[in-house]
């Protein structure tokens, strides 16, 4: 189960819970997905009448466990082929991500109750995580764009840099997004929204505001999401960006490397947009909490004319090569850390 530092607003809601009602809504009102369903979990149900008994029976056959049920239908949904909203979204790639970002939540808050986040000795990189600390809590800028090759270190700088807001000050949501091999925005967008509470399973249009964002830079037809998801979803995921909360929030968008290379135009449009929109939202004098960002890739912030405006909120910090005695620290370290002996 979610933690109560994941959620959207001062509300806490599990996205699972969303997903339950709206498949009993599903079963409850398609008579084909009832009746397929029903009949491949005979075996685990028995004879059910609708959505809720249904489930209920599928926590009594599985002893409450909720990831036994999750493992489950995500088997079951995969053989029917399950999809929703007229056929644009996938319910197993669903319950997937869910379970992905569930795991890694589960991983962070053990390593926060075991004490985990002490501070470590990133060697040849204080002055870098200084930079970035120091940023993020500046009321103009709103993220940090730490580049370098790999190898250099990017995702441990990220790591320190929350680990010290958090031993800091309580009062931060820590939402780290990992996008390794993810090369839409698309992938951004729905890994983002399912580990903050959002399980996209409907299309929301009725939860937006008028007007749907706009993007005139789609040249790939594979990316394209042809109906008006993509873009709700985008503008569901900036309105959570922007939302009044009383903790403040911070995203971390770690190896932002191949959308960065196949949509730049875009990445940097919709980022422009989130900014602008983050910046009004928090000249209000109502509003409570603050969002920022931490986004790492081999490449630096573009330099493009669409990119020129987030260079003004956002602060670049390159790693660069360690020194010689730097380099030489780190492999004693990583030594001592095997247990290895270190010869002299």
């Amino acid at each position: 189960m979610f933690s109560e530092n994941v959620g959207t607003s001062m509300t806490q809601i599990d996205p699972w819970d969303k997903f339950r009602h709206t498949l009993i809504e599903v079963i409850d009102s398609d008579n084909v997905t009832r009746r397929e369903l029903f009949q491949l979990s005979q075996s685990k149900t028995g004879k059910v009448t609708d959505g809720k008994s249904y489930f209920k029976a599928l926590y009594e056959h599985f002893e409450y466990k909720r990831d036994a049920v999750v493992e489950f239908l995500i088997h079951l949904t995969t053989k029917t082929k399950l999809h929703l909203d007229e056929g644009t979204i996938s319910v197993p790639s669903i319950l997937k991500e869910y379970t992905e970002q569930l795991r890694y939540t589960e991983k962070e808050e053990r390593l926060k109750r075991e004490n985990n986040w002490s501070k470590c000795d990133l060697i040849g990189r204080e002055e870098e995580i200084q930079r970035a600390m120091d940023s993020l809590q500046n009321q103009r800028m709103k993220g940090v764009w730490i580049c370098g090759l790999g190898g250099m270190g990017k995702t441990s700088v990220a790591d320190e840099v929350c680990g010290r807001l958090l031993r800091e000050t309580s009062n931060w949501r820590i939402l780290k997004v990992e996008l390794r091999e993810q090369k839409h925005m698309r992938d951004l967008v729905r890994s983002t929204l399912i580990l903050i509470g959002e399980l996209l399973m409907t299309s929301f249009r009725e939860e937006l505001s008028d007007g749907d964002l706009e993007y005139t830079s789609k040249s790939n037809e594979e990316d394209y999401f042809e109906d008006l998801n993509q873009n709700s979803w985008r503008q569901l995921l900036i309105q959570k960006c922007c939302e009044s909360s009383d903790q403040n929030k911070l995203f971390v968008f770690d190896n932002m490397d191949d959308i960065l290379v196949s949509h730049e135009g875009d990445l940097m449009n919709f980022l422009n947009k989130l900014v602008n929109m983050l910046i009004e939202a928090e000249e209000d004098e109502m509003h409570q909490g603050k969002t920022r960002f931490i986004i790492t890739s081999r490449a630096s912030l573009p330099s493009t004319l669409t990119a020129r405006d987030l260079r003004d909120v956002f602060d670049e910090v390159i790693l660069k090569e360690l020194s010689d005695q730097q380099a030489m620290l780190l492999f004693k370290q990583e030594l001592t850390q095997q247990n290895i002996p270190c010869v002299k």
